[in-house]
Formats: structure tokens, sequence, C-alpha cells
């Protein structure tokens, strides 16, 4: 279809569109059923799984065209920043930072060093995507300060490399 419809002008339009409210749906189908436990971990695997699942499928599928590429980008920003009323406040920010905390403290069990450096790495993924990144700022600011005024800091390498992270991602 994609081979088809790439010489046609304005022939991937359609699809473009498509693609974005199926993957638009799909996030949004995938962070409805956050249970209980662990929900800053279950909000931002969700949507690293739905990134990376569609990202494949249009390196794969759709030749990396940009188009589709943006469309991504565009229904991963409304998957992030998805509101059920617009008086409700956004709690992606909030789960975002919570998520990082819990990876940066020393009681993250069973993973070693280079597992947190990859699942940091992936936050910055859905980081990217937050519009309120100030409100992000603050929880993650108020979670750092007590992480190392209680020494429940891993390691401080971590702790640079995520903010060194988040200060080129934020640029």
């Amino acid at each position: 279809m994609y081979e088809l419809l790439r010489p046609v002008t304005n022939g991937l339009g359609i699809m473009v569109q498509e693609l974005e409210l199926h993957i638009k749906e799909t996030g949004l189908a995938a962070i409805s059923n956050l249970k209980r436990e662990n929900i800053p971990a279950q909000f931002v695997e969700s949507i690293q799984a739905v990134h990376k699942r569609f990202l494949e499928m249009i390196k794969n599928t759709l030749g990396n065209d940009q188009v589709f590429t943006k469309a991504l980008d565009k229904a991963c920003t409304a998957i992030v920043n998805h509101r059920h009323s617009p008086q409700e406040i956004c709690r992606s920010p909030e789960l975002l930072a919570k998520y990082a905390d819990t990876l940066l403290k020393k009681s993250s069990r069973g993973l070693n060093e280079s597992d947190i450096e990859d699942k940091l790495t992936q936050c910055i993924i859905v980081f990217r995507y937050i519009d309120d990144k100030d409100i992000f700022q603050k929880f993650y600011a108020r979670m750092l300060a007590k992480r190392l005024i209680h020494g429940l800091s891993m390691s401080m390498d971590l702790e640079e490399g995520m903010i060194n992270r988040l200060k080129v991602s934020n640029n």
C-alpha cells in the first residue's frame, strides 16, 4: 500500500492520518488499563511499548518515512498529555518523575546499573512528549533533593547522567 501511494501527490495523507489515529487509540487503550499497584511504571512502560512497536513498523514497513515519524510523535504527544476532561490535571509529569525516582533509588531490586541506564534512556522518550515539562521539573527536583539528602541515591553517575539527558532533551 505504501509503495503504491508514495509516488501519488498527497497519496499518503489519509494513510498518515489513519496511522496517527490508530497509534493514539492504541496508546490510550494501553494507559487506560493501569492497575492500582505501581502505576508510574505501568504508565511509562506502556507508552514505551506503543512507541517502540510503531517506530519499528515505520522503520520496517514504511521506509522510515519522516511523515509517518511525525505522525507517531503527534500521536504520542496526544497520548502522554491526554486528559479525560479539560479541568483535569495531566498526571504524566508526576508519573514520569516517580518512575525515574524509583529507578534511581537504592531500592531498585534486581537491576544493575546498565539496566537502569537503559530504562532512564527510555524515560527520555516519554519526557520529550510531555507538554508540562516545568511541572515534571518540579516533581523531579523535589524527589532528587530527597534522594540526595537522605542518601537514597543508587549512584551519583546515574543521577548526573539523567540530569544531562534531561538537559539535552529539553533543548
